[in-house]
């Protein structure tokens, strides 16, 4: 099951395919194909409550997601946002997880318009519900910030993911704070305002106290990165050294990769996507990459192996989980992760054309889809 929204899967069979809680995490309580099919039907025709039809609508656009049937499950997504929008004031946190699952669809099909609306949408939805967690309210507007990220509003980004930070930090919800933080020196880096961006992960970086290695380790990868990107080796193994220096965490960082390949246009004939699985050794080198399953053809995806080949991910500590003995054996192998990429474009109008058609910015969406996220 592909996490389109916050799902957590259990394998029992029970009379409801999906359930949402007060929190707005959605629990998958089924895995047969058609059982969350007869759910969304009885959805569709108004057999459901709106945390129920949100729930199986997610689920099954999840589900639809994970085997590729991209336009299947925006054309579901799309008749439950127009039955429960006007839910919203009631259920703020259940509908808002239906704008977000929307959006995240939408980056892979490459409707922007609806990655902006829904992505608004859900901001605008729990910054005007009063009694709306904090941590849910500004994770909202973290998402609202990724998205002026992507899309190159810079100034706007900035400003989110400092007021965030600064907002985090004083309800107490350090871990948002410091994701903010890191958000907001990526930002700093593409608005070419590189000292500022380096000054940021070095206060990072420099954190004391219990519970400080975390946000210093991904400050100190986060740098190297930027300083591989921008050619300056030197720096970024000067970063990698100190960060080295740090006890490892239990999960590999992101240090250095290669440029994501730009595909052409002419590339761009129907939606194609792949799942590629891959090991993270313990030294941070990456080895077995390899297409697990996709659409009808995957030549397009060969470069997308040398891609994932050429990253470089920290070290992480053995037996970090709560079964020593089996933790370490299993890192002894490493980590194995599963992403989907999808070969996509952004919709636009041709000239002499009144029809919208996928074409615009060609591009590999990522997704990833088992592990956590380095």
């Amino acid at each position: 099951m592909s996490p389109v929204a916050l799902l957590v899967l259990m394998q029992s069979a029970v009379a409801e395919p999906a359930t949402i809680d007060d929190a707005g995490t959605i629990t998958v309580t089924a895995s047969r194909l058609e059982d969350f099919a007869a759910a969304a039907e009885r959805c569709a025709r108004g057999g459901c409550r709106t945390r129920e039809d949100v729930a199986v609508s997610v689920s099954y656009a999840s589900a639809l997601f994970d085997r590729g049937q991209y336009l299947d499950a925006k054309r579901l997504l799309a008749a439950a946002v127009a039955r429960n929008r006007p839910a919203g004031s009631a259920e703020p946190l259940a509908v808002s997880q239906l704008y977000t699952a929307q959006a995240t669809l939408a980056k892979h099909e490459g409707d922007q318009k609806i990655v902006r609306d829904a992505t608004w949408a859900s901001r605008n939805l729990l910054a005007a519900s009063p009694g709306v967690p904090v941590l849910q309210r500004l994770t909202a507007e973290f998402r609202l910030g990724d998205w002026q990220l992507r899309t190159g509003k810079f100034s706007g980004a900035e400003a989110r993911f400092a007021a965030i930070a600064a907002e985090a930090r004083a309800a107490g919800e350090d871990g948002l704070a410091d994701i903010a933080e890191l958000r907001r020196a990526l930002t700093l880096a593409a608005m070419r305002r590189r000292a500022d961006s380096f000054a940021l992960l070095e206060t990072l970086a420099a954190r004391t106290g219990p519970g400080a290695d975390p946000v210093r380790r991904a400050a100190l990868a986060t740098a190297s990165r930027l300083a591989f990107v921008r050619g300056d080796l030197n720096a970024a193994d000067g970063y990698m050294a100190r960060l080295t220096a740090i006890a490892a965490g239990p999960e590999p960082l992101l240090v250095s990769e290669p440029p994501l390949p730009k595909p052409r246009s002419r590339d761009i004939v129907a939606l194609r996507w792949v799942d590629i699985g891959f090991w993270i050794r313990p030294d941070g080198q990456v080895d077995d990459a390899a297409i697990l399953r996709g659409s009808a053809t995957t030549d397009w995806a060969q470069v997308l192996i040398d891609y994932i080949n050429g990253r470089r991910y920290s070290g992480f500590a053995a037996g970090a989980g709560g079964d020593q003995a089996k933790d370490q054996a299993k890192d002894q192998v490493g980590r194995y992760h599963v992403e989907r990429y999808t070969l996509t474009a952004d919709y636009g109008v041709g000239v002499g054309s009144l029809i919208r058609r996928r074409g615009v910015n060609p591009r590999f969406e990522m997704l990833e889809m088992s592990g956590a996220q380095p």
